[in-house]
């Protein structure tokens, strides 16, 4: 798992398209690359907001490995810095997905497609290098670390990824904070109160559960046809895949 995303990651770095925006940093990304460039005039010269504060480590993660290797800082630099940043981070995030698995006692069918959708989705194995200068991959890591710390019942690793959390990505710390008031009970094996099956009262249940948001996504889909546009939504949308896609929520949902 770690050498797929090693060398699917080492290829696009190489040969992969970038962002063609504000040089290559993107939209927020131009944010996080001033940051990058210039780390000490943008945190403590009074020129971010309370929401770019929130994420400023990995840019300073990449500012300070860039400045201990002695390498210039512009923008070219921070682009790749921030690609290979990500990509170390989503090998680590591999071997603490097989450490959960390990956990879990998962055999070897559930632990590839866990990998295949952890992993091999658009959000990860494009988007992460196609637009780097995000802090967007560095949650999903620390998201990895608070999910590992939790099984382990390990509250400093909490306590700790919760901290950098609070500096990468603005709702990680509440999800730490969730996770230390309400300890995994580390006496109890993992499939221990999991019954085998569930029953038809259960199954409707989750049935019920989930058509109000199938319903709600097909008036909000409507609406679109009616009016050409949704709130908030800039972004292109292919219409014949609207009524699909809330289709597919709908079946997530109920599985989960």
């Amino acid at each position: 798992m770690p050498l797929v995303i090693l060398f699917w990651g080492v290829y696009y770095i190489f040969f992969g398209a970038i962002i063609n925006v504000n040089y290559g940093f993107g939209y927020d990304g131009y944010f996080y690359g001033k940051i990058a460039l210039n780390f000490i005039e943008q945190v403590f010269g009074h020129q971010l907001s309370f929401y770019r504060i929130q994420r400023i480590l990995p840019s300073f993660i990449v500012s300070a490995a860039l400045s201990i290797l002695n390498i210039h800082k512009n923008t070219f630099n921070i682009i790749k810095a921030f690609q290979i940043l990500n990509l170390v981070i989503l090998i680590l995030s591999s071997f603490i997905w097989i450490e959960v698995c390990r956990h879990y006692k998962l055999n070897l069918k559930l632990i590839w497609i866990g990998f295949i959708l952890w992993f091999l989705n658009f959000g990860i194995a494009k988007f992460t290098f196609y637009y780097p200068v995000l802090t967007d991959t560095t949650a999903f890591f620390l998201g990895f670390c608070l999910m590992y710390f939790h099984l382990k019942d390990n509250l400093t690793g909490k306590i700790l990824v919760s901290l950098l959390g609070a500096f990468t990505f603005p709702t990680i710390h509440y999800f730490g904070a969730l996770l230390i008031v309400f300890p995994i009970n580390s006496k109890i094996e993992p499939d221990s109160n999991i019954k085998k099956g569930s029953s038809i009262i259960k199954k409707a249940l989750a049935f019920l559960f989930s058509i109000p948001f199938l319903l709600i996504a097909n008036y909000y889909i409507r609406s679109y046809f009616q009016t050409g546009s949704l709130y908030l939504i800039i972004a292109p949308v292919i219409d014949q895949l609207l009524y699909i896609s809330a289709f597919i929520n709908f079946i997530v949902m109920f599985f989960f």
